[in-house]
């Protein structure tokens, strides 16, 4: 019985795969166990800062792949959950929030082909002619921000803001 040379070309990929993505794996373990012995090390001391706490959960994030404005949101939520606080509003992360025509600015690209990128990424969508956040948006770090402005029906315009990598993280300035 001849097997087709094709598949086991294919099977031999998906094991060599198999054995990188255990590797990474492992890794990722360790880079775990790692962070959880500074952790307790530091709740021994008890003197576990919000910048031991960054640089720990950073180390993990970047083990796991995660990169730019998504490590930015996860560290966000990790400090969140300890301390209540926001990184991004107190500015620890240092990735500051801009418009989708400060992106353009910064990458050389038009408002609407900006807006059009972040709709086909999934981080937003159109609605009634307004874009609003979607949940990976806010995931990558989107954030909706009060723009000070006021409708006749009292109600408060929110823009969205965007961490100024967002693009980056994405390589879509290859475009």
């Amino acid at each position: 019985m001849n097997k087709n040379p094709n598949i086991a070309a294919e099977n031999a990929l998906l094991k060599d795969e198999i054995d990188s993505l255990k590797d990474k794996l492992k890794l990722c373990s360790e880079k775990i166990e790692a962070y959880k012995k500074k952790l307790i090390a530091a709740q021994a001391r008890a003197t576990i800062g919000p910048a031991e706490r960054i640089a720990c959960a950073k180390e993990v994030f970047s083990a796991l792949g995660y990169r730019g404005s998504v490590m930015a949101n996860q560290l966000n939520l990790v400090y969140w959950r300890a301390t209540g606080e926001d990184l991004l509003e107190t500015k620890l992360l240092d990735d500051e929030l801009v418009s989708a025509a400060e992106l353009g600015e910064i990458y050389g690209l038009d408002t609407p082909f900006v807006n059009i990128l972040l709709k086909n990424l999934g981080y937003q969508y159109d609605s009634y002619g307004h874009w609003r956040l979607t949940s990976p948006g806010l995931m990558a770090g989107g954030r909706y921000v009060d723009t000070g402005k006021v409708s006749p029906q009292g109600k408060k315009y929110k823009a969205i803001r965007w961490p100024k990598a967002i693009l980056g993280d994405c390589e879509l300035t290859k475009i």
